[in-house]
């Protein structure tokens, strides 16, 4: 959440919010992540943004390869989800055709 970068001028005004960077944090970790660190700065200054980082092993085994696609496509959908909940037209089909329920957005077939 950089409110001098990628998050600045969202459609719902939450430029400051560092609430998502927390929950990809959370969901990188309940994924499997064998590493995920929360960060402020990184390129931005001190102070003026959050980020979330995460790794995984890949060692080979079934395990990690589980690991592996949950984590990245968790870390790619809740991007998808978070501009989803600004309102972002294109997020929003996309949440629409997979039929994903985001508690604060009603989908068209009426469920949330």
């Amino acid at each position: 959440a950089s409110p001098y970068g990628e998050t600045e001028s969202m459609k719902y005004g939450s430029d400051a919010i560092a609430d998502w960077p927390m929950l990809c944090a959370l969901l990188s970790a309940a994924s499997g992540a064998t590493w995920v660190s929360v960060c402020q700065g990184a390129g931005t200054g001190t102070g003026y943004s959050f980020h979330a980082n995460m790794a995984v092993v890949a060692d080979g085994t079934d395990e990690a390869a589980k690991k592996i696609q949950l984590t990245f496509s968790n870390d790619q959908d809740i991007g998808i989800i978070r501009y989803a909940d600004a309102g972002y037209e294109t997020a929003l089909g996309i949440v629409e055709s997979a039929g994903i329920g985001i508690p604060t957005i009603e989908r068209k077939d009426g469920n949330v």
